[in-house]
């Protein structure tokens, strides 16, 4: 989905810098054609589409992703005891598997899940005051980079926001450094050239 929208996100650039909205036009019906190609033809995009509303295979297994994820999203939003300050990020995990428990989600229990949605994520740690600063923190520099036009900025901030929808990017060391990384290197790239200013 975050390619999806990285693809997209670059053939409107290109319409908006080319001004030739018929040809923009063209090109962006051609990209779906492609992507509902692929989709459609490669078992494993079909299946993994197919898996988010629910399928059925020969043998009688029944996958259904959107279901799964919304089974531990309402858990993880059900384990946070304290709405404002949240439950403490060293308890995340032994709140989530506490609700797991409540919830009779074993698969969820036994494979140890995060909450895969860095923002219920971070309401379980840090309640809403901690959902509000990370938002925050995307927006700040989304509007930074926006206003430096430095669009590989602004397609990061953009991605990560994507991401962290259906995944918990910061519940390992891993993704924070990455992101801090890629951050630090991304808007120093135009650091000497134009000082950012929000004001």
């Amino acid at each position: 989905m975050a390619l999806y929208f990285l693809l997209l996100f670059n053939v409107v650039l290109y319409i908006r810098a080319s001004k030739s909205w018929k040809k923009g036009a063209l090109i962006l019906v051609a990209v779906h054609l492609a992507l509902f190609a692929i989709v459609w033809n490669i078992g494993v995009t079909k299946y993994r589409i197919q898996h988010i509303f629910g399928f059925e295979y020969y043998n009688g297994y029944k996958v259904n992703d959107g279901q799964h994820k919304l089974r531990l999203w309402g858990a993880a939003i059900k384990s946070n005891h304290n709405f404002l300050f949240g439950n403490g990020m060293g308890d995340i995990n032994s709140s989530l598997n506490q609700a797991y428990t409540n919830l009779d989600n074993k698969k969820a229990l036994n494979e140890n899940y995060n909450a895969h949605n860095q923002f219920i994520e971070y309401y379980v740690g840090l309640g809403i005051v901690g959902v509000l600063a990370f938002t925050y923190l995307l927006f700040y520099y989304g509007y930074a980079f926006l206003r430096a036009k430095n669009f590989l900025g602004l397609q990061f901030i953009l991605i990560t926001a994507i991401l962290c929808l259906t995944e918990s990017l910061w519940s390992r060391h891993h993704g924070i450094v990455f992101f801090v990384m890629a951050l630090g290197v991304i808007w120093q790239l135009n650091k000497d050239e134009t000082q950012i200013s929000l004001s």
